[in-house]
């Protein structure tokens, strides 16, 4: 594989996020979360190795497109983005091909971020701007979000993440991850 069909191959599982009504993610699915975050059915893009004879349903969607030696394959290693670290699904549903498509209307995880194009944001998303909002607007969000820029006694204040030039969008209401 040349470089750009791999880069195309991570942007494709970066666009892959789409969840059914019970937030079961398709194998291989990435998202992007935040650090203080951790999901049950998924484990960060950091490169490790992992066997065949166990993964192999997540070997099926990749491949040893990020190394390996086809007894054994790789995660993509895909650094942190503004604070938030990428999530690969290992345990779903299963799908061989990618889907790009993002269903803002089924339920989503809380301080789920995802690149965003389109002109109207989602009811139960926004922008990511970095706007300070009060802990009382969203407690549920300031709690995965785990950090507070603001604390005085006007209250507890957090941050929604910014991600400058790139137009990326952020679950405000959902599921709480877990």
């Amino acid at each position: 594989m040349t470089l750009t069909q791999s880069q195309n191959a991570i942007k494709a599982a970066l666009f892959n996020q789409s969840f059914n009504h019970l937030i079961m993610a398709t194998i291989g699915t990435i998202i992007l979360m935040p650090k203080s975050i951790t999901l049950s059915d998924f484990t960060p893009c950091d490169g490790r190795q992992l066997d065949v004879s166990r993964e192999g349903l997540l070997f099926a969607v990749f491949g040893t497109e990020f190394g390996g030696d086809g007894r054994t394959f790789n995660l993509p290693n895909l650094p942190d983005k503004f604070g938030f670290h990428h999530l690969i699904c290992i345990k779903g549903n299963f799908s061989k091909g990618v889907n790009y498509n993002v269903d803002f209307d089924d339920d989503n995880w809380i301080g789920r971020i995802v690149p965003f194009d389109e002109d109207t944001i989602p009811n139960g998303w926004a922008l990511c701007d970095g706007t300070t909002h009060p802990e009382t607007d969203n407690p549920m969000l300031a709690k995965v979000l785990g950090a507070y820029s603001v604390v005085n006694k006007a209250g507890r204040f957090y941050d929604i993440p910014n991600t400058g030039s790139e137009r990326y969008i952020i679950c405000v209401k959902g599921e709480y991850p877990s």
